[in-house]
């Protein structure tokens, strides 16, 4: 409910950035530590990668955790043997990635994945 509240907010305008300093190398670390319990039972690892000189950066944290959330454990979800990689590098900016050995999506469905709620 507060993912959809959250939305709501985002698309109406009324909701600011919360930018606040914060480590790359904490938050790669924090989200693996969530992630891992969706790991039971599967055959997939989670690996990491964090590249770059900087280490803290000004973000909005919450914003780029939920993001990083949704896109780690739905590439859980999608992969029942394999790897999910997350990679984090900061350049001129801060740049999540997350990889995966799923199944994927297919090519004629890539427009829906920017559609709400799906």
């Amino acid at each position: 409910i507060n993912d959809i509240l959250d939305l709501s907010k985002l698309e109406a305008g009324a909701m600011g950035a919360r930018i606040a300093p914060g480590s790359v190398r904490s938050f790669v670390r924090d989200t693996f530590e969530t992630c891992e319990p969706l790991l039971k039972d599967k055959s997939v690892s989670l690996h990491s990668a964090v590249h770059g000189e900087l280490d803290e950066v000004h973000t909005d944290w919450g914003i780029v955790r939920q993001i990083t959330m949704n896109l780690v454990s739905n590439a859980v979800k999608f992969t029942h043997k394999g790897r999910v990689e997350l990679s984090a590098s900061v350049g001129i900016e801060l740049r999540v990635s997350v990889r995966d050995t799923g199944v994927g999506i297919a090519s004629e469905r890539v427009h829906e994945i920017f559609e709400p709620f799906r």
